[in-house]
């Protein structure tokens, strides 16, 4: 009993350090692509904001927090539609970042509900731009004005259930 408790206390070691050592990696990666996922990301909210938020911070969890020209803000005070664009803009930038030849799809599900008719306007026509660049997106709504919107501004296939 002695031996077996010896030998499974060796492996549970081994277990924790390689746990630590992923975690350290993981950590070090984090610290790595944060500023360039923040940097890229507040430049898209930039734009989808008329510059009124072009600066983005993220801590190694990725905790978003943002400049609104005076301080950095928790992404807390952002309003509700304001936060969803913000979070769209990371999930962009953090895509461009990871992935270079094989390009997952941008999928949004009810994603542009709480966004007043010209922002999401403006984030539909990002992701047309991105559609030229052979992005596919798939966007999922209840909602008529994502499709309204989006046969104003550009080709797409709509599919109704």
């Amino acid at each position: 009993l002695d031996e077996e408790i010896e030998r499974l206390s060796a492996k549970w070691s081994a277990y924790m350090l390689a746990i630590e050592s992923m975690d350290a990696a993981s950590g070090k990666l984090r610290e790595g692509i944060s500023p360039k996922i923040a940097k890229n990301a507040g430049k898209l909210l930039g734009a989808m904001t008329d510059g009124k938020y072009a600066e983005i911070g993220l801590d190694t969890e990725f905790a978003m927090t943002f400049s609104d020209g005076t301080s950095m803000r928790d992404a807390a005070f952002l309003s509700a539609g304001t936060g969803d664009l913000a979070y769209i803009c990371l999930r962009i930038a953090l895509i461009e970042l990871l992935y270079k030849k094989s390009l997952p799809p941008f999928i949004f599900d009810e994603s542009f509900v709480r966004m007043d008719d010209a922002r999401m306007k403006k984030m539909l026509s990002l992701i047309a731009k991105y559609a030229e660049l052979h992005y596919q997106s798939l966007i999922f709504t209840c909602h008529t004005r994502e499709k309204d919107t989006m046969a104003e501004i550009a080709s797409h296939h709509h599919l109704a259930i």
